[in-house]
């Protein structure tokens, strides 16, 4: 079977055409069409597209996805931050906790206490992205820095820029 990811980003795409086709939000209005396009591309069952499109854990790996291809494009010109402020909180939500899903598996007390440490990483990171005088400053260039190199390891991201801020804070007083 193919990439579930592939899948589902096609049909998020056919989505997002029928919408800009249409001038706006369409609803179910495609379904249909969209899902029988993908079945027939991918040589899958309707059922089976179906599943893929309505599988939440697979979304955490699309959005993931898409913060990664964000990360490798935009190192230097602030994609990866045009792309934290552009991603809803709830879709980071279902990202970051598949992250802690994969890496803790079963063991849901670690699992709560990963997504806890970095959803309120997270919600720090976004006040700092979302500032409004954020452009053109240092503190943009140092979060943008940290996003780079700890992607959606937000709690990593916010140390790194602490520590960084701290350490430029300093050579300004010297």
């Amino acid at each position: 079977m193919p990439q579930k990811v592939e899948i589902k980003l096609f049909i998020e795409g056919k989505y997002d055409y029928y919408d800009e086709q249409e001038g706006g939000y369409t609803g179910d209005k495609y379904s249909n069409a969209i899902m029988e396009e993908a079945s027939e591309k991918y040589d899958l069952t309707l059922w089976q597209v179906s599943s893929i499109w309505g599988d939440e854990t697979i979304q955490a790996d699309v959005q993931e996805s898409e913060l990664n291809v964000a990360d490798e494009q935009g190192k230097k010109d602030f994609e990866f931050l045009k792309l934290m402020r552009d991603t809803a909180s709830d879709k980071m939500k279902t990202v970051i906790k598949g992250k802690a899903q994969e890496e803790w598996g079963t063991d849901y007390n670690m699992v709560k206490y990963e997504y806890d440490k970095q959803l309120e990483a997270y919600v720090l990171v976004m006040e700092i992205v979302n500032h409004p005088d954020l452009e053109g400053t240092v503190n943009e260039v140092l979060m943008d820095e940290a996003l780079n190199e700890w992607g959606l390891d937000f709690n990593m991201v916010m140390y790194e820029y602490d520590k960084q801020l701290e350490a430029w804070k300093e050579l300004q007083n010297n």
